[in-house]
């Protein structure tokens, strides 16, 4: 627009910058990726003298992709954004393997930043950890976390069927020993239900969750991915025990049906993080979801599903405007939202408040006082319309008290750090999760799935092709 830039963010607003003319810059930063434009807007508008410019898309390159930006001369990006469980990545070792990037030079040390190095001090261990090396080394900033699915129980099913907790299984193990019981006890008399979230053939969708909730557990505890494990096989073989006919059987029976939707009694990826009211998907007043915090095995101390999604920031160490990009780092840092604080940082556990509740609250009361009087002066044969809704109006008041008066609620905070954070890990994507099948694991996957190999070819091939990839990112 004429001499002025104009920016617009959904959640920063529009922010405009007029040019004069000629104008020289003293420095210039270039982006890649990134989510904080608050901080970002806020340095620019600081500091007019520092261009910033977002000119490049490597945020979800592979690592040898962003290596190759990083030494592309004057235009290479400076700070990039990225996830470090992308699912859109193109590296088929595994996504933007931010590790490998720091271990080959290409992370700046972000720990001569005291603002840097003070934010990730103070952050939760698993957090913090994550980002500083064994020499020491601050290789990226976290931004914000997202993720870490897990097993809930539909109350609405639950409560329906009379089950009581006893028979909810709570490992790998027993949930296919409990689909084989739904599969000889409830498919006749609840037609309407359905064990788990899918309809699809069940022994394909267990040997995939299968896969999901090993390669977590190899995250979790360290060590690579690898088939050939005592656990594994336990998995698969609780799994070709499994019987499941008469479900599959029956969900045929609807496929021609207006709607084939069976309401699910396990949810097998309820969200976690950033549910900031009670923690996953709420159907009302005492009807939240009870989490199932679930083990692969009997004897398997691991809860599956707690692999999140991190934002990191980090920084070509090729920059030549390190000064600038310190201080526009502690820009992004005071721009990080107080709800993700919540769950970065150790400590943080004091609620936040909506700053509009009490204008919600008058209006509501307003709202109410409206529905008491049309019931106070209905004829009496309107009365019983008027109760009814009055009566869902106090309803919706109760049950959305604690979700229009916090932003992160009480409850969530309970649950993160009782039941999610100490749980947590950094859940980095897999060959399993690439979006290409370079490495021919996805094929091997579908050929076993098919039937064409067996179990012990599959883990054989499927550890040789993990193996010839880890030897080729060393």
């Amino acid at each position: 627009m004429g001499d002025t830039i104009v920016s617009a963010d959904y959640s920063s607003g529009i922010f405009a910058r007029t040019l004069t003319e000629n104008y020289q810059p003293n420095h210039v930063i270039h982006l890649s990726g990134t989510s904080v434009w608050g901080g970002i807007r806020d340095y620019a508008v600081d500091y007019p003298e520092v261009a910033v410019v977002s000119d490049s898309d490597i945020d979800s390159a592979s690592a040898e992709e962003v290596a190759r930006a990083f030494a592309s001369g004057d235009d290479a990006p400076d700070i990039v954004s990225a996830y470090v469980n992308s699912y859109t990545s193109r590296d088929a070792a595994g996504g933007l393997a931010i590790e490998r990037l720091n271990q080959k030079g290409y992370c700046k040390d972000l720990s001569v930043y005291p603002a840097v190095k003070a934010y990730v001090e103070s952050l939760n261990p698993v957090f913090r950890d994550f980002v500083t090396d064994a020499n020491g080394k601050i290789f990226a900033l976290p931004i914000s976390v997202s993720g870490a699915y897990a097993f809930t129980i539909n109350p609405t099913v639950f409560e329906e069927m009379g089950l009581t907790m006893d028979d909810i299984p709570t490992n790998f193990i027993d949930l296919c020993a409990f689909v084989t019981r739904w599969n000889d006890e409830f498919v006749e008399d609840y037609p309407n239900f359905a064990p788990l979230d899918s309809t699809e053939k069940y022994k394909d969708r267990m040997f995939r969750l299968a896969l999901r909730e090993w390669k977590g557990y190899c995250q979790a505890t360290n060590r690579d991915l690898h088939f050939d494990d005592p656990i594994f096989r336990e998995m698969v073989a609780a799994i070709d025990a499994m019987c499941c006919d008469r479900i599959e059987e029956s969900n045929k029976k609807t496929s021609d049906e207006e709607s084939d939707y069976k309401q699910p009694l396990i949810f097998t990826g309820s969200w976690m993080l950033n549910s900031y009211y009670d923690g996953d998907v709420t159907f009302g007043k005492d009807k939240t979801p009870k989490l199932i915090q679930m083990t692969l095995t009997k004897d398997t101390a691991f809860y599956l599903g707690q692999g999140i999604e991190i934002e990191l920031m980090f920084v070509n160490p090729r920059t030549t405007d390190s000064d600038e990009i310190g201080t526009m780092l502690e820009y992004v840092i005071k721009n990080i939202r107080d709800e993700q604080k919540v769950e970065l940082v150790a400590g943080c556990t004091t609620p936040i408040e909506n700053p509009w509740y009490e204008e919600q609250r008058k209006q509501d009361e307003a709202e109410l006082v409206m529905y008491q009087q049309a019931y106070d002066e209905a004829s009496a044969e309107e009365k019983n319309a008027y109760k009814e809704q009055l009566d869902e109006f106090k309803l919706y008041m109760e049950q959305s008290a604690e979700s229009n008066r916090y932003t992160v609620s009480p409850a969530y905070i309970q649950r993160y750090q009782d039941v999610i954070l100490p749980a947590l890990y950094i859940g980095k994507p897999t060959v399993l999760d690439s979006t290409d099948n370079t490495s021919g694991l996805k094929t091997l996957v579908q050929r076993y799935i098919d039937g064409q190999i067996t179990l012990d070819q599959f883990i054989r091939e499927a550890d040789g092709k993990l193996r010839m990839i880890q030897l080729e990112n060393q």
